[in-house]
């Protein structure tokens, strides 16, 4: 028999940084939306929304989340902007970051609604530039916690850590293909060539 008294991690031991790739197809897309529900878990505290249009090569951010305005300036160099002036503008909001609710969670980001270009999307190069992606990922930096972890000694209960982890139960992308419009389809009939 084998018996030992686990120590109990610091919170930088805990699983924070965790990547969800999702391939959206063998070519570009003009993305316009992400939704995702998470299950059992609260909403990540801090994260990053990043496309890729190589295929997953590189990544580039779309879009920033944490839980406060000073994390969008200290971890990404963002101010949080309640109006967005160029099509390309990459923000950090802390609108989904909050908490609560514990369970249940959405995120809904818009990649074209409420940027200039967003009612003549066809006439701006600039948006159609920056909705393109083949490739998505959600860089989760920081697990949203009520600090347990912060409890003192005798009164920490082991299990809480234990309860500090993502789940997302549901994650829709909305878009059309890079067409112009002219496609009757939406198959990448060579992945050499993405935009056939």
């Amino acid at each position: 028999m084998f018996r030992a008294n686990p120590t109990v991690p610091t919170v930088s031991e805990y699983v924070n940084n965790v990547s969800v790739f999702i391939s959206v197809s063998l070519q570009v897309f003009h993305v316009a939306y992400v939704l995702i529900k998470f299950a059992n878990s609260p909403r990540p505290d801090l994260w990053v929304l990043e496309r890729s249009v190589d295929f997953g090569q590189t990544y580039q951010p779309w879009q920033y989340f944490a839980s406060s305005k000073r994390d969008c300036i200290e971890r990404f160099g963002q101010r949080t902007i309640e109006r967005i002036s160029n099509d390309n503008d990459i923000v950090c909001t802390t609108e989904y970051s909050r908490i609560v609710p514990l369970e249940n969670g959405e995120v809904v980001v818009s990649l074209v609604n409420g940027r200039p270009g967003a009612m003549n999307f066809s006439y701006s190069p600039v948006l159609r530039d920056f909705t393109k992606a083949t490739n998505i990922r959600l860089r989760f930096l920081r697990t949203n916690t009520l600090l347990g972890h912060l409890m003192g000694k005798a009164l920490r209960d082991p299990t809480v850590t234990r309860r500090y982890y993502y789940s997302i139960k549901d994650i829709s992308i909305g878009g059309r293909c890079v067409c112009n419009g002219h496609a009757e389809a939406c198959n990448a009939k060579d992945p050499n060539d993405p935009y056939k």
